[in-house]
């Protein structure tokens, strides 16, 4: 399935989706039904999503040192995946998520065909299997028949407030955002994270559907929030599993995203 900006080319059932989640408001619900989704694709290509690397620098003071003559200060450094788009292709991505959990596939590929994009293969890694017990490896196979969404207003952070989408969920449900290598040589090797052109979101299915909800969130016409963050525990506000990257989706005129279009868009290149 191919999504572009000015060109779309899938089948009239998802353009009517489109069309409709283009209307809806807060707190507004929409069912989305598996038949529309019986389409069995793996690979996807996207035009209308950068994906770029950062890092995020905090300092601060331990529990113990808040005293202004503490001789040190701690530095943490978190390396932050930041997804640049419009709202559509947020919703485009859900549509992909959805279409993965309809379908039960265990991981989806999207290929990013814009030329800013330093990750050019997106992984989705469905995440089916339960390990709770030693010794023991549980396939669950979720048959989803329907899907419904109910519209919410979209805050900066994600685990804040009762209302978030990720307020409450324990770290195995949190999502992974991780970089991978199409060199299989630099898989093994002591490389650049520079050189990493894939990323592989990990995450279970309950979790999938929740991340499905916040770029639903994040493409609404009434959404008014232009940086959305996943964060580190500690240090940070949570809503990405522990030893993941951060994560943040950033629409036109963020400050990360000043500019109106991804093609005059400027990313950093810090990560080590």
């Amino acid at each position: 399935m191919v999504f572009h900006k000015s060109n779309m080319t899938m089948n009239m059932s998802f353009i009517s989706v489109l069309d409709k989640l283009s209307l809806l408001k807060i707190d507004e619900s929409f069912i989305f039904r598996k038949e529309d989704f019986e389409r069995n694709d793996k690979i996807y290509e996207l035009s209308n999503l950068v994906i770029g690397k950062n890092q995020h620098y905090t300092s601060f003071n331990s529990s113990t040192a808040w005293d202004s003559n503490t001789k040190f200060e701690i530095s943490h450094r978190s390396e932050v995946t930041e997804f640049y788009g419009y709202k559509e292709t947020y919703h485009h991505l859900a549509l992909i998520l959805l279409n993965t959990l309809f379908n039960a596939e265990s991981v989806c590929e999207v290929n990013l065909t814009h030329p800013k994009s330093t990750i050019k293969t997106l992984f989705i890694s469905n995440e089916k299997c339960l390990k709770h017990i030693p010794f023991l490896e549980m396939d669950i196979d979720i048959d989803l028949k329907s899907f419904e969404y109910v519209s919410s207003k979209v805050d900066k952070f994600q685990t804040l407030h009762s209302h978030n989408r990720w307020f409450g969920f324990l770290d195995e449900q949190l999502p992974a955002f991780n970089y991978s290598f199409s060199n299989k040589e630099d898989r093994y090797c002591n490389v650049s994270l520079q050189k990493a052109d894939q990323l592989v979101v990990s995450v279970t299915s309950e979790g999938l559907c929740k991340l499905t909800e916040l770029f639903l969130d994040i493409g609404s016409q009434d959404n008014n929030v232009n940086e959305i963050c996943l964060e580190s525990t500690n240090p940070g506000f949570g809503g990405a599993r522990r030893n993941s990257n951060e994560a943040k989706f950033l629409l036109p005129g963020s400050l990360a995203f000043p500019q109106s279009s991804l093609d005059n868009l400027f990313l950093p290149n810090n990560s080590k």
